[in-house]
């Protein structure tokens, strides 16, 4: 008895949370303009790209504070950061099946995300 109560309150929590596995967007428009950046780069360099970079605030960071390395060690192996900060699981699969990576065959993917829901 105790586990179906437990298992029940489990998927409670993943229905409230959101489901990972299923795209969803954000719904601020920080976020919005995020993604229509992303999408102008792909659009501006899509057949550059050799290697990218996929995830949440981790990844953006190597435009902030990670940025000399970016530059000295990433920058020439032709690689795209396509971080943004909060991302959750379901957001990169919204990205991902809405138009950021149309047209980019790299040759490496660089995937980091920590958190499948809050």
């Amino acid at each position: 008895m105790y586990t179906k109560l437990a298992l029940t309150l489990a998927l409670i929590g993943l229905v409230s949370a959101g489901i990972p596995w299923q795209a969803e967007p954000r719904g601020d428009a920080w976020w919005k303009n995020r993604h229509q950046q992303l999408l102008n780069m792909t659009h501006q360099h899509a057949a550059d790209v050799k290697v990218v970079f996929y995830g949440d605030s981790i990844t953006e960071g190597w435009a902030g504070n990670g940025r000399k390395v970016w530059d000295k060690y990433y920058a020439p192996r032709h690689a795209y950061n396509y971080g943004i900060g909060g991302d959750r699981t379901e957001h990169l699969l919204w990205r991902l099946n809405n138009g950021e990576f149309d047209h980019v065959k790299p040759k490496l993917v660089v995937l980091k995300i920590g958190e499948c829901f809050s």
